[in-house]
């Protein structure tokens, strides 16, 4: 399951990366005209010929944000091929190219039962722990009074995480007997002792344990909330950055505006073009750290009934 979600989130930075290689990619068509533009205008007197050179300068300084997110993405990909179990290169043919458009995520339903905890491997080897401790209390309690019989077994009285800890969740049952063992200089009772001792350290540690699988549950889930608000704002922001930017434009092609005005526009749209692939990119990999929290999808039937 970690391994699942660890090529999950790879795989999304990889994508990040290259929608923000062809953001930018656009972006510098967009400046490319522009500069033609500029180009034009200062040969035939209209704008001075600072304007051709600032252009030129944020079309360079585009050019040069290019060579990081292309390095960054071989790195993915070699990351992706480890992952795997693969030398670094073997997915480069596969995935340097941008892949098709990326699944619509799929919508965390509210309500998350927290029994789908128990399918996690930690909270499971705690359960099985507490579940043994108990038991050497039962075995403990039988040297001390063989004929009790005393057999000590956890249930779980509780089938929702969230209750575990109150007080009848642990349940010893037993059967009694009336006869007592020889003196022993106490040693029986010291092995009681320790029996108790024990199973209060593996109670301590599946309280722990469960208590910090529910913290790895509520933090994705409370990301993906924030994240969602967010995306759709800044999806809003992209509409008028886009909107903003064509209108002054065409106010800079009939000389309205100066270049300084164009530029600001352009700098807005591909900044909050950007924003948004990486919201995109975040809301992907909360949901993977959820998957991998929850023990793998919120699918309730395929939790273990005990």
């Amino acid at each position: 399951m970690t391994l699942a979600a660890e090529v999950a989130q790879a795989y999304f930075a990889l994508r990040l990366d290259q929608e923000q290689i062809s953001i930018v990619e656009q972006e510098l068509v967009r400046e490319r005209r522009t500069l033609e533009i500029a180009g034009n205008s200062a040969r035939v007197g209209l704008v001075p010929s600072i304007d051709v050179t600032r252009q030129r300068g944020a079309l360079t300084t585009l050019e040069a944000r290019l060579e990081p997110i292309r390095a960054d993405a071989r790195m993915r990909i070699h990351a992706l091929g480890i992952l795997i179990g693969e030398p670094p290169e073997t997915l480069d043919t596969e995935l340097s190219a941008p892949g098709h458009t990326l699944a619509v995520l799929p919508v965390v339903p509210a309500g998350l039962p927290s029994d789908l905890l128990r399918r996690r491997p930690d909270i499971r080897a705690a359960e099985r722990q507490l579940a043994a401790s108990t038991a050497d209390i039962g075995v403990a309690l039988a040297d001390l009074y063989p004929k009790f019989s005393l057999t000590g077994a956890a249930q779980l009285l509780s089938t929702s995480l969230g209750n575990l800890f109150t007080g009848d969740s642990l349940q010893l049952t037993g059967t009694g007997g009336v006869s007592f063992p020889l003196f022993d200089w106490g040693k029986r009772k010291s092995t009681v002792k320790i029996r108790k001792e024990q199973r209060e350290q593996a109670y301590a540690q599946y309280r722990k344990t469960v208590l910090g699988a529910l913290r790895d549950v509520e933090d994705p889930l409370a990301r993906i909330d924030a994240e969602r608000r967010r995306n759709a704002t800044l999806k809003r922001a992209v509409a008028d950055a886009e909107s903003t930017a064509h209108a002054v434009e065409a106010q800079y092609r009939t000389g309205f505006v100066a270049q300084d005005s164009l530029l600001n526009a352009e700098n807005q749209v591909l900044s909050a073009r950007e924003q948004v692939a990486a919201s995109d990119a975040q809301l992907r990999q909360d949901t993977a750290a959820l998957f991998k929290a929850i023990g793998g999808g919120w699918q309730e039937d395929s939790a273990p009934t005990g």
